[in-house]
């Protein structure tokens, strides 16, 4: 018996319980690899037609290769999904899961503020020292707008430039 009782969700369709039954252990023996990486995605095979896979990759003699498990139809893809979400969930410790949510809010509020790509990732890995040392995440809450411009540009204002009225 599995711990995820598709039987609940496949009830109605036998069909689709079988291919879930298929589908369980190939996921099993990458579980290690879905914790850490992967997704889902639906491959269009016609214009009405699609499935969804799991897509996930690992290094073998120093090449990254990828590779596909075919799942089927959409319901197993949901299934599939809680599944790989739970054992993400079930990975990771709650204070590395509050971190993880730190950053996440931090990278909203540097997409309202309209900071680029690039100035997000610097307001990251500022952030990242911030959580590790407590004076750094004071000086980050408080003087964030002092740091704007060396976080938007990656370097700090300066002197200011000399005007017409030298």
């Amino acid at each position: 018996m599995s711990n995820t009782t598709p039987e609940m969700d496949f009830q109605d369709d036998p069909r689709l319980l079988r291919q879930w039954r298929k589908v369980e252990p190939k996921l099993l023996r990458v579980k290690h690899r879905l914790i850490t990486g992967g997704s889902i995605n639906r491959r269009r095979l016609s214009g009405s037609l699609s499935v969804w896979t799991v897509r996930y990759s690992e290094r073998l003699d120093g090449r990254r290769v990828n590779h596909c498990i075919y799942l089927g139809p959409q319901p197993i893809a949901k299934q599939a999904a809680a599944l790989i979400r739970r054992w993400r969930d079930e990975a990771i410790t709650p204070e590395q899961r509050h971190r993880q949510d730190l950053l996440h809010h931090l990278a909203i509020i540097g997409s309202g503020r309209g900071y680029s790509g690039r100035a997000r990732q610097r307001l990251r890995a500022a952030a990242e020292r911030a959580l590790d040392d407590p004076r750094a995440a004071l000086k980050l809450a408080f003087g964030l707008n002092d740091h704007d411009h060396a976080i938007r540009y990656g370097k700090s204002p300066g002197r200011p430039s000399k005007s017409g009225l030298w």
